[in-house]
Formats: C-alpha cells, structure tokens, sequence
C-alpha cells in the first residue's frame, strides 16, 4: 500500500492503515492528512483509496481538561442521535486501541457541506434563505431535545438545578487550572466577577426539565449542504454532550448571536491594553467580523430562534439573562484554557491561540452587559 501521511498524529501512517485496512478492507493508496478548523478534538481527513473518511481524536494536549476532548462521550452521544432527526455524521469504526496513534479514537463519515462562520456564501444571501438557516439551525436544537438520553450519560446530573451546579464548579476549576499559568502573564477578574453573579441568579427549574444536550450547539459546528436549499445536513462536534437543562443549550447559542444593536464589546481598557497588539487585528476579527451572519439586517434575531423553539418543543425559554451570560462565562474560560495552552507549548499549539491572551477580557465584559441588561434579548 501506498500511504502518504501529513499528521503529526500519525507518524508514517502505517499503524493507522492497518487498523482501517481491518475495519474497511484493503486500498491500494492512502492519504492522512489534519483537517483545519476547531479547538477541541482533533480532525484527520483519510482518502482510503476511493473513499474518504473522518478520524476523531484527542489533541495531545487539552486546553481544558474537564470540558473538551472526551471522544468517548462524542462517539456515545453520536450513536444516540443516529436514525433521529439530528442530522449528524455517521459512525463507521471505533478503536480503544491506544497504541495505534496514541489514544482511542472513532471513524465517521465525510459530510458534504459547509460551516457558515462570519458570512453566507452567494447562493444563501436573501432574507428566505437566511430565515431557513435561522430554523434549520433552530428545528435541529429542538430535535435534539426530544431524544431520549442514552444510558452512556446516566451518570450525569439529573436536575437542571444540579447541572447548573457542575457547570459552573467545573468553569471555576478550569479557571483555576488555566491560571495557573495565565496569571504570570494577566488576569481576567472580569470572569471571576461573573461566575460569582451567575452563582447568585442560579435559576430554579422544575426537577425533570433535563433532556439530552449538545453542550457545544453553534454556527460553527453545523453545516449546511450545498445545494441552494440550506438545509442543515449535519451536527458536529458532540464532545461535551450531556444529560443536562436543554436551555443551557439554547443560551449558549444565543450568546453567540449578536445583532447590530447590540453595544461593543471592545473596551476601552482593552484598545488602550492591546491596540498594538501583533493579534489585536484577528481580535477585531472575532468580535465584529464572526458575527456578520447573525448581526445582518436580513438574518433573524435571536428572538426569532426563542419564537420558533418554544413552538417546536413547547418548553419556555425563561431566565435568559442568566442562559446567554453562563454561555460568555463558558466560552471566556474556554479561551483562557486556549492561552495556557499558547504559553505551555507555542510550537505546537493552535495558530488562533495567541489571540486568546485578548478575547476572554471580551466575553467577561459580553457577560456583564447581558446581566446587567444592556444587552435585550428582541434588542
């Protein structure tokens, strides 16, 4: 066999070829190589002779230890949503096998689409288009909801109020762990400030109000076929899925869809602090360019997703303060994780990572707007 192997993962390549010659039969070539794209788990793209296939696996250094990389849980949650109507990736293999390529990992299918970040592409740039992204996206969440959760997460938290709880123990440990070594370089007091305020609003939620969470629901891990019709073909990235409060789900999202009222997140502390900053531009990228999707003028708002949601499921979306701000205070401490990573191991890690010295300062002060009320949700 012919392998040509660009992963670092995978030395020549020749062990994983082995385990997929067992699980896929035999090909005359083979081709390995990183796809690029997202800070969790790591993305191989294999062209098995006339086949292509997606190995999952876990980066050798996780940025945030208790909260991504688990693809054991990504696997499970996958083989719960398969013959549902979540559209997501198929499971083809698996491997425990750690002596193969250094950890377990998982074989899905290639999914023909793309990921709509900061734009639309041509063809879905129109109100109707943008409105059936918006409910593609929306109807989806309110599946996922409505599958049953699998016994792999049984031992998860069984009350909204309980999640929460771990939620929020689990972002202050992975806090701590990251300043371990981020606070030789700065501190983020805006997080710490904000954690102490969600802790104070936890909300009371009736005991059976969990349902079967994606942990991660966001633009950025769904894709959209490319015909001309935006349909949604496929969730991705399932490794913090959990039996959980489905409105954590739902905040989370809506955190990350900013509209063109919404205030600035760019401080003046932080243009004084970073302004000359080598990444200050992709910092200026991540706070006004990713949201050119949802802050378009022909792009639903966010209340357009709560509308159509409690339709769906017949859940009401209540305490959204609090759901929007524990996703900016989720996603600040996944970022600080992010630096430490940076200033553990700067060869190796992302090329985004630099970046993250700056943008948890931004989500504390998202957060403190959305809490301080700055920030409506039909704004």
């Amino acid at each position: 066999m012919d392998i040509e192997a660009h992963a670092d993962r995978v030395g020549d390549g020749t062990a994983l070829a082995a385990e997929l010659e067992t699980a896929f039969g035999p090909a005359e070539t083979a081709g390995i190589r990183e796809l690029p794209g997202g800070n969790a788990n790591d993305t191989l793209l294999v062209e098995w002779g006339d086949e292509c296939y997606v190995v999952r696996i876990p980066p050798t250094s996780t940025p945030a230890p208790e909260m991504l990389a688990d693809v054991g849980r990504e696997y499970a949650a996958l083989a719960a949503v398969a013959e549902t109507d979540v559209p997501a990736p198929r499971l083809l293999h698996r491997c425990r096998d750690e002596s193969v390529v250094g950890d377990e990992f998982f074989v899905m299918e290639l999914l023909d689409g793309e990921v709509i970040e900061d734009r639309v592409p041509d063809r879905f740039d129109s109100p109707a288009a943008r409105e059936r992204i918006v409910d593609e996206t929306t109807d989806a969440l309110a599946a996922l909801h409505d599958v049953p959760v699998p016994d792999a997460f049984d031992a998860d938290p069984d009350t909204p109020e309980a999640y929460l709880e771990r939620e929020l123990r689990t972002y202050r440990d992975q806090l701590a762990w990251a300043e371990e070594r981020t606070a030789e370089e700065r501190r983020v007091s805006g997080l710490h400030e904000l954690a102490d305020r969600l802790e104070e609003r936890l909300p009371e939620r009736p005991a059976d109000a969990t349902a079967f969470v994606h942990g991660d629901y966001k633009p950025d891990n769904l894709m959209f076929a490319p015909g001309d019709e935006a349909d949604l073909v496929g969730v991705l990235d399932w490794e913090m899925a959990a039996r959980g409060d489905p409105l954590a789900d739902v905040g989370w999202l809506l955190s990350y869809w900013e509209q063109d009222s919404d205030p600035s997140i760019m401080t003046d502390e932080v243009r004084e602090r970073y302004g000359d900053h080598n990444y200050f531009e992709m910092l200026r990228v991540f706070v006004e360019d990713y949201s050119g999707f949802t802050s378009h003028p022909d792009s639903p708002g966010r209340g357009h997703i709560v509308d159509r949601y409690e339709e769906r499921t017949g859940r009401e979306y209540r305490h959204d303060e609090f759901y929007r701000a524990l996703g900016t205070l989720k996603l600040g401490v996944i970022t600080e994780g992010f630096f430490r990573a940076h200033l553990d191991d700067s060869p190796n890690a992302k090329p985004t990572y630099p970046v993250m010295r700056m943008v948890p300062f931004v989500l504390a002060e998202q957060g403190r707007q959305i809490l301080d009320g700055e920030v409506p949700l039909r704004g």
